[in-house]
């Protein structure tokens, strides 16, 4: 599928075009899925006492720091109030992926993968950052990601 971007500053409100030269299902079905991303996904943070609503599209990652959950998006930091396992079973599985017991990553933030010598994959993130799978969520990394 062709992606394409019209940059332009007529194009205010930011909206997305489907063009197709016949109405499927499939397409119905992405149109929904974009529609509800974009719309109802979010997620409460805060960060220096004020409160934020967070677009999980602009999520990078979620993860444990000093016994609190923080997700990372925009460049920023923010606390969240649920849990790693609550987030795992609530986020949707073809968005995210538990890469370890204290760490969710969006699938889209996730620049390549490299082994380690201790057999891990070593996670590169678009953000220039790294991070690495635990052994447990190797074999679920391996079947989601790179097949």
């Amino acid at each position: 599928m062709l992606v394409k971007f019209n940059i332009d500053p007529q194009f205010q409100p930011t909206w997305i075009a489907i063009n197709t030269d016949k109405k499927t299902t499939k397409l119905e079905k992405m149109a929904s899925s974009i529609r509800h991303l974009v719309n109802d996904w979010q997620i409460q943070g805060s960060r220096n006492n004020q409160i934020k609503m967070i677009p999980l599209y602009e999520i990078t990652r979620f993860y444990t720091q000093n016994k609190y959950v923080v997700c990372e998006a925009d460049g920023q930091t923010y606390r969240i109030k649920p849990r790693i396992y609550e987030l795992n079973n609530s986020l949707p599985p073809d968005t995210f992926i538990q890469i370890s017991s204290s760490e969710i990553v969006s699938l889209a933030s996730i620049d390549s993968l490299s082994l380690t010598k201790t057999g891990c994959y070593q996670v590169n993130l678009t953000t220039g950052e790294t991070t690495f799978t635990s052994r447990r969520y190797m074999q679920k990394l391996r079947k989601e990601f790179l097949q």
